[in-house]
């Protein structure tokens, strides 16, 4: 599903996953310093999709690992720093996002209806998608996405949280870690 991207922890890594948050989560921190210490904030965007975050948040939990600490602070601060966490998941309930007693970062997401979930949503909340090929709805408004067309041939660039991460202190930590 996600050619073109750097993947971590196919499949079912938990160690891998909560490992790439962990470290995420300490170059957000390095960033929100950095930008107190001298204004600096053109950082280089880093969009990071975590897919079905109920299994995840299940397996980590199961291996006795925080992913809900890196998790609730990337979804409460991360963009401040050009961190954005994309969230996958087939619900918005707390429950369904692994986010249980956490229900309030709820209001930090924002909504985007994809395939089947997008017809469900357009008919619950009255919205005519009937004419549009690939529809899309953000935050209860159609979202125009045929300008997507052009990032077929883009390739990732920047953070390496597999290889190159195994020489960084992040990557020792976790491992020591686990």
């Amino acid at each position: 599903d996600f050619q073109g991207l750097q993947v971590v922890g196919l499949p079912y890594d938990y160690r891998a996953i909560h490992c790439a948050l962990v470290a995420l989560e300490r170059l957000m921190v390095e960033r929100e310093a950095e930008m107190q210490k001298t204004g600096f904030t053109d950082f280089q965007p880093i969009n990071v999709i975590l897919d079905e975050l109920p299994v995840s948040s299940s397996g980590c939990k199961d291996l006795e690992l925080d992913l809900l600490k890196p998790l609730k602070t990337l979804i409460r601060a991360g963009r401040t720093s050009k961190i954005r966490l994309i969230i996958l998941a087939q619900g918005w309930e707390a429950k369904a996002l692994g986010i249980e007693g956490e229900g309030s970062l709820r209001d930090s997401l924002t909504y985007v209806y994809l395939k089947g979930f997008v017809e469900d949503h357009a008919a619950k909340s009255k919205i005519d998608i009937s004419q549009i090929e690939r529809p899309c709805i953000i935050e209860g408004q159609i979202a125009d996405t045929a300008f997507l067309a052009r990032f077929i041939d883009t390739y990732p660039a920047g953070l390496d949280l597999t290889g190159q991460a195994a020489r960084t202190k992040d990557a020792k930590w976790c491992q020591d870690k686990g």
